[in-house]
């Protein structure tokens, strides 16, 4: 396997036979497109690596002899944390929410339309528990 290094950071894999080019200008991928962001001398290609079995862009740093992982990285996949869905939550009840309760309050709105908006609100940003 082949992998480009920007600034340490393994940021693509490639087969062995993929043919790539780092310049001055840029990083001639496969596919034609030049990427700009790894160009050299910032970017490394190393040939006949083996990857992490777990291998993601920029989850690996790469020295030319081992891998460390990135602390800092961070799966995109990963449901967002309790705090995040929390504070989207109070946003939403404060944009969406209270303006019902308070229209129910004065009788423009039922408390049953409130309810469903809290319920809905809670169903688009579930805690990790729920």
């Amino acid at each position: 396997m082949k992998t480009i290094t920007t600034n340490g950071y393994s940021v693509y894999s490639f087969d062995d036979e993929t043919q790539i080019s780092i310049g001055f200008d840029g990083t001639l991928l496969p596919d034609g497109s030049i990427d700009i962001t790894t160009k050299s001398p910032a970017s490394v290609l190393w040939e006949g690596v083996t990857l992490p079995a777990d291998w993601v862009s920029y989850k690996y740093s790469y020295d030319g002899t081992s891998w460390l992982r990135n602390e800092e990285w961070v799966d995109p996949n990963q449901p967002p944390s309790k705090e995040v869905q929390s504070a989207a939550r109070a946003e939403s009840y404060r944009n969406e929410a209270d303006p019902i309760f308070f229209k129910a309050q004065r009788g423009e709105a039922t408390l049953e339309e409130w309810q469903a908006k809290v319920a809905e609100i809670k169903a688009r940003f579930p805690y990790p528990s729920e």
